[in-house]
């Protein structure tokens, strides 16, 4: 597979310059393209961008915080706070109240 870089990801093409392709594979561990293309779609992404992703995340990115973007459906968190709140198990309030501040529950 061929991944482009631009000017804000020289620093992790510096660092996947001089790897193998076994050492990117064991890297991001996935290993064949069927598995890329499985869990990219799993992740909602091209596979490029996830390779270039889980890269930046080993090589670049090693701390405790990793910023990611993440996409999650406001109907489906409704409904997981409703489920909660009908068994009785209380969500973090912090959530809660982050999930109604843009339209993802309504108390």
């Amino acid at each position: 597979m061929c991944l482009a870089f631009n000017e804000k990801e020289t620093p992790l093409f510096q660092k996947l310059k001089k790897l193998k392709s076994r050492e990117i594979k064991k890297t991001i561990a996935i290993f064949s393209y069927n598995q890329l293309i499985k869990v990219s779609k799993k992740e909602d992404r091209h596979p490029t961008e996830l390779i270039k992703m889980l890269l930046a995340e080993k090589l670049i990115h090693k701390g405790p915080f990793i910023k990611r973007s993440v996409r999650f459906n406001p109907a489906k968190v409704k409904k997981w706070i409703g489920y909660l709140k009908k068994n009785n198990k209380k969500p973090d309030i912090v959530i809660a109240d982050f999930l109604a501040g843009i339209g993802g529950v309504e108390e």
